[in-house]
């Protein structure tokens, strides 16, 4: 993580021993993050401003000797869950410890994590996120959507996604699938953002928003405690849960 947390302040004061940080803070030094104060750029500039500053930190963080250490090891894990940032180098980590693999978003999902899920992504009904407009498009939006949607999907597929095979075929070995096909076997998609107040798509079983789900205090929680089939849910599952 780039922010770790201070584990001593959890629970009572102990330290949780079974949570594990890695510590990454150091990206926020990197030189190339003044490229994102960049100004002046059209879509396709930005977008590839925006991947090519996100490679690069993931690369610095998959050289980190901790992360390395993570890779030659012998750990198992139940699930991966990446950050979905564009740059899908981080997925590998899920065919390399042969775990489930959730992609999470901080705002809207790119085009290549949408058809990744298999979810309606249309350019005139479903504009990018990196388009100026979301809906109700008139004639040279739309141009301009299509345009761009074709332009995003021979940049991803031809130009960026052979760059980041590169550097995870030089962290994880020459055997790891391309990181094309381990995207499209991904579990789930989360996307932190409330439907409703932006370009409302249609989305498979596989892809929840997070936006508008309403939160519980620790102490309502321990008050009033957990509803009785989310009690019973928890108690007889065979598998592992997250939540």
């Amino acid at each position: 993580t780039t922010d770790p947390i201070d584990m001593r302040l959890a629970g009572n004061g102990s330290l949780v021993k079974r949570i594990e940080q890695i510590d990454l803070s150091f990206v926020y030094d990197l030189p190339i993050l003044e490229e994102l104060n960049a100004v002046g750029l059209d879509e396709r500039d930005m977008l590839r401003n925006v991947f090519n500053v996100m490679r690069k930190i993931s690369e610095a963080e998959l050289q980190h000797p901790s992360v390395q250490e993570l890779i030659r090891g012998a750990g198992k894990f139940d699930v991966v869950m990446v950050e979905w940032s564009g740059v899908s180098l981080m997925n590998a980590f899920a065919h390399h410890f042969k775990a489930p693999l959730v992609g999470i978003i901080n705002a809207g999902a790119y085009i290549n994590a949408h058809e990744a899920l298999g979810n309606p992504n249309h350019p005139i009904g479903y504009p990018s996120i990196f388009m100026p407009f979301t809906e109700d498009l008139n004639l040279l939006q739309r141009i301009s959507s299509v345009f761009f949607t074709i332009w995003f999907r021979f940049y991803y597929y031809t130009e960026e996604v052979p760059l980041q095979n590169a550097i995870a075929n030089k962290n994880f070995g020459a055997q790891l699938p391309d990181l094309f096909e381990i995207e499209r076997q991904a579990d789930l998609l989360l996307i932190n953002a409330y439907q409703a107040l932006g370009n409302v798509r249609p989305v498979g079983p596989t892809t929840l928003y997070l936006g508008g789900i309403h939160r519980k205090s620790a102490a309502d929680l321990a008050a009033g405690g957990l509803s009785e089939d989310l009690q019973y849910f928890l108690e007889r599952s065979p598998e592992p849960i997250v939540y």
